[in-house]
């Protein structure tokens, strides 16, 4: 008969099984994963790229990566995941963060794992050092929309989530205008447009009136 009174486990024990049950949970057997790459994700931390626009102020779509010590390179999980960064900050695309998963829901009929990320964590995102491009679109809310460029194609996208536009000396942005933005907080970016720049020539009455330059 088995002794059902029970078995003592010292703490390093129980911390290996907690490893090894979060490993398992997460889906570390995933094709091409090998035991050097599944070290990153113990205590449920791994890497995460940016793949796409926010589809929620602080959601982004994104992809787990795996360094692989032997190839030298990076290889993406088979699946796709949720990116949360956790103070709504703005996270750029095409950058790696680490991440920590929080937890998982089916999108699609597919399972998606949810991982928390800081915008200082990687690839930019503190207060005064951030940068984007932004294009302003509601000059009455001074709200506008971040400007992603395409080297491939020569096209520029517009996020999806509204960012709120500061003119640094107080200077009339024009809508459709594109130009650098520097993170303040959150959403809130400044933005400082030469006051000397020409933003509009008319004609008015055969005389040409040049507006936007002191």
């Amino acid at each position: 008969m088995p002794n059902d009174d029970g078995y003592v486990l010292d703490f390093e024990s129980v911390q290996r099984i907690g490893r090894m049950l979060r490993n398992y949970e997460r889906g570390v057997t995933k094709p091409g994963m090998t035991g050097a790459d599944g070290l990153q994700l113990e205590e449920g931390t791994t890497y995460v790229e940016v793949t796409g626009a926010a589809t929620a102020p602080g959601y982004y779509p994104g992809c787990e990566k795996f360094w692989d010590l032997e190839a030298n390179a990076w290889h993406y999980a088979p699946t796709p995941c949720v990116v949360w960064e956790i103070n709504g900050s703005t996270l750029e695309q095409g950058k790696v963060y680490k991440a920590t998963l929080v937890t998982n829901f089916v999108q699609g009929g597919a399972q998606k794992n949810v991982f928390a990320v800081q915008a200082s964590g990687g690839g930019g995102g503190t207060t005064g050092s951030t940068l984007i491009f932004v294009k302003l679109t509601n000059a009455v809310a001074m709200t506008g929309l971040q400007q992603t460029y395409n080297p491939a194609t020569k096209v520029w996208t517009d996020g999806t989530v509204t960012l709120n536009l500061v003119e640094i000396n107080g200077n009339t942005v024009p809508v459709n205008k594109r130009m650098l933005a520097m993170l303040i907080s959150g959403t809130t970016y400044a933005v400082g447009l030469d006051p000397a720049a020409v933003t509009s020539v008319t004609c008015n009455g055969g005389n040409l009136v040049v507006s936007g330059r002191n």
